[in-house]
């Protein structure tokens, strides 16, 4: 059930409109940040909206713009991610619904992680997946690129950023390293800002981070 059949907007004040909009806005937002942060790891994968939950959430009386619900693949596994905004997560009552969504998804074979979105928000790590994400979808990387840096880690290890992007020829160097990591080639530290001196490698299956 949409948030237009729950709060029939037609009939609601200019300032719960508003207030409506701004939740949605940010859940939009939020769900972005979701799927960057989650491309960022190279044994995850965001899948998108998770539809099963949600639907259950919709059931339970919880408005869409209430709760962030996506699906991710992590190791193989389909988990649906709970992303509770500011707001829910200092409320008790509210809480005590999340986790008994939660416990309901359970029982129906769905592996659900709730989190807050303070979580989501964390810096640098979140600033640094952005960054990886707009890299992924504005940087093109040819096969040869892809193979001259590969070669260059297999043969010393770990390097600098800014040592891989000069064995480049490419118009955004460093971009097309960035690229890379969001495609799964390679991988960086999310919990330090990314520099010209990060260290890239090559991937480990690192974990994601959700705490």
């Amino acid at each position: 059930m949409s948030d237009l059949q729950t709060l029939d907007v037609d009939r609601i004040s200019p300032a719960a409109r508003a207030s409506h909009e701004r939740r949605v806005h940010r859940n939009h937002r939020l769900k972005r940040e979701l799927r960057d942060l989650v491309n960022a790891y190279t044994s995850a994968r965001f899948l998108g909206s998770g539809r099963f939950v949600e639907d259950m959430a919709a059931k339970a009386g919880i408005h869409s713009h209430e709760l962030c619900i996506v699906d991710v693949l992590l190791r193989g596994a389909t988990v649906t991610i709970v992303c509770v905004p500011y707001g829910g997560w200092t409320r008790p009552e509210f809480m005590e619904r999340v986790h008994a969504l939660r416990i309901g998804a359970k029982a129906q074979g769905r592996r659900v992680v709730v989190v807050p979105q303070g979580i989501v928000d964390r810096q640098p790590r979140l600033g640094n997946a952005s960054i990886i994400g707009v890299a992924g979808k504005r940087v093109t990387v040819d096969a040869t690129a892809r193979m001259t840096v590969l070669a260059h880690l297999v043969e010393n290890g770990d390097c600098s950023l800014s040592d891989l992007a000069s064995l480049l020829d490419h118009p955004d160097p460093y971009g097309a390293i960035l690229n890379l990591i969001s495609q799964d080639v390679l991988r960086i530290d999310l919990r330090r800002c990314i520099s010209p001196s990060s260290l890239v490698g090559l991937p480990n299956g690192d974990a994601v981070e959700l705490e």
